[in-house]
């Protein structure tokens, strides 16, 4: 209840003219019509945009194959924005902690403890360091990044769900700090 309200009041706040509305979508590069559909209907570009990122496997998740995972969808998003044409909006990417699983098929959570186990000790530390130079030579080195989303879901509904399994509590705090410091360190990057 109190989380609608406050939305409610956010949205019938004080009035605001329009320079000082921000405002974004969820879209994905697959869907750019539907962002220039909705900057034709408000009569003005959006300023963020968010979407979420995937990978299957660590290849898939540094960034740095254009034709797969997440280099992929940086390379479709510089496409759509190129040097000088327009100004492309702040991106705010939904960045997971791991790929969905090594292998092919659906994912397999049965190995999460080991996994935010070596997230924790740092085993992971130099695929987010080869992501964030990814980003930083994609002009993307100050987007916003939304780690392991959905974390506070229950156990079932999200691969990080947090709720239910407090064992996992410090090894994701300290996993998470592992991500920040390691992608945070690259020159370029925040």
């Amino acid at each position: 209840m109190r989380a609608c309200l406050w939305i409610a009041l956010a949205l019938v706040g004080p009035a605001r003219s329009p320079a000082e509305t921000m405002f974004g979508m969820h879209t994905t590069t697959a869907d750019l019509p539907r962002l220039k559909a909705w900057e034709a209907w408000t009569g003005a570009p959006v300023p963020i945009v968010g979407e979420n990122l995937f990978a299957t496997t660590w290849d898939d998740f540094t960034g740095t194959n254009p034709e797969a995972g997440i280099g992929y969808t940086l390379q479709k998003w510089r496409e759509a924005f190129p040097e000088g044409k327009r100004k492309r909006p702040q991106i705010e990417f939904a960045l997971p902690m791991f790929p969905d699983h090594p292998q092919h098929g659906a994912p397999d959570y049965r190995d999460l403890p080991e996994r935010w186990q070596k997230g924790a000790d740092g085993k992971f530390n130099p695929h987010f360091k080869v992501l964030a130079k990814t980003l930083v030579a994609q002009g993307l080195g100050k987007c916003h990044l939304r780690l392991a989303w959905e974390f506070n879901l229950p156990a079932k509904e999200s691969r990080y769900a947090l709720i239910g399994n407090p064992e996992t509590w410090p090894l994701f705090i300290a996993y998470w700090r592992q991500i920040h410091d390691t992608m945070m360190s690259v020159p370029g990057a925040g």
